[in-house]
């Protein structure tokens, strides 16, 4: 009875050995949790501000008529009245400036925009609110820009102009389909608190 006893003891204590060396170690697989955490380092946080803007439409075909429409397709479609806008602005750029991304919070619509440019093509998704219409932006024309310039610190203005196409829901359900400019000018800082430097005394 006491070699059993001894035997189940040692047996417990091996046991136990190798349950606190697995607890304890490293993992050995692939999946290693501290490896994968630290694989590469976050993006910075964007830099936050507010700014203005319009929504100018260039041209548009009307692409579905509602069933009460009976004026003709250029009296429904256009011309539709511009967009002026205010909007809280998040903006990120990558350090060699080859990759930009401006995020429109619009104030009182409920709508976003984000605006994102590359050395290669800059493109713009979301919807904004007009007089009368819902405008659905579809795709970029590949023409405009986005860019940034610093001010001071880490102030910098944020401005914009970019061609889009999209859809325009009217109020009584006619969709147009065309083209518009999105344009727009804002200031941003790291803590979003914008204080504009003076130019100059008695400025």
């Amino acid at each position: 009875m006491r070699v059993t006893t001894v035997a189940a003891l040692a047996s417990c204590l091996i046991f136990a050995a190798a349950c606190s060396d697995s607890a304890t170690g490293v993992p050995t697989s692939a999946l290693t949790p501290g490896e994968a955490s630290f694989a590469g380092n976050p993006p910075p946080p964007p830099l936050t501000g507010r700014g203005d803007g319009e929504l100018s439409f260039d041209s548009f075909d009307i692409l579905s008529a509602a069933s009460t429409t009976t004026a003709a397709p250029t009296d429904v479609c256009g011309p539709l009245p511009p967009t002026f806008f205010t909007y809280a602005l998040d903006y990120l750029i990558n350090k060699t400036a080859t990759n930009q991304w401006a995020h429109l919070n619009l104030d009182g619509q409920n709508r976003q925009i984000t605006i994102h440019q590359t050395d290669n093509k800059v493109d713009a998704s979301g919807e904004i609110v007009g007089v009368g219409y819902v405008f659905r932006i579809t795709g970029g024309a590949g023409t405009g820009s986005l860019t940034s310039t610093p001010i001071e610190g880490s102030l910098r203005n944020v401005s914009f102009s970019v061609t889009v196409t999209g859809i325009a829901t009217l109020v009584n359900g006619t969709q147009c389909r065309g083209s518009a400019t999105l344009s727009g000018d804002g200031l941003v800082s790291e803590d979003g608190v914008i204080i504009v430097p003076d130019s100059g005394p008695g400025l």
